[in-house]
């Protein structure tokens, strides 16, 4: 019972299906816990067109759960009568919020990639004690972040 008590008001009423395309808390976790495989990638890779690829991919995989959400919020009449006022007002703030979550993942990836980097210096040692430290440390944003504004994007 503690548990669903701590999903319904982390991640809102529903299960799984409505968290993945409604709840930007539930998609903060989903996108927490692939920016850990992600920093496997990012760091692994030594060719630099290789990385660029990794780095789109995670970019664009990044956008396609909040711009499912985003795309719903516009109605069938307003894709119709795009003025300046609507792009204005209504679209670029919308875009504006939804980079600065992308951001906020990016700087999680960059964190768990930094930290990967250290724990080279040591060889085995250090990628099992790197591991240990980016499961802690995104336990820890993650716990922190989810209940908070953090994780939120919210639209107008």
């Amino acid at each position: 019972m503690r548990i669903y008590a701590y999903c319904l008001h982390t991640f809102g009423p529903g299960g799984p299906g409505d968290w993945i395309t409604d709840s930007p808390p539930f998609q903060f976790l989903i996108y927490g816990i692939l920016s850990y495989f992600f920093a496997w990638a990012v760091k692994a890779v030594n060719n630099p067109t290789k990385g660029k690829r990794i780095r789109l991919i995670y970019t664009l995989s990044c956008f396609i759960l909040p711009a499912t959400y985003f795309a719903d919020l516009i109605n069938f009449e307003q894709r119709y009568r795009w003025n300046l006022d609507f792009l204005i007002f209504t679209i670029l703030p919308q875009l504006i919020v939804l980079s600065f979550w992308v951001f906020r993942l990016w700087l999680l990836l960059i964190l768990q990639v930094i930290i990967r980097k250290l724990g080279d210096r040591w060889n085995a040692h250090g990628t099992i004690v790197a591991s240990i430290a980016c499961i802690l440390i995104l336990y820890i944003i993650l716990k922190f972040s989810l209940p908070t504004i953090l994780s939120h994007y919210v639209f107008l």
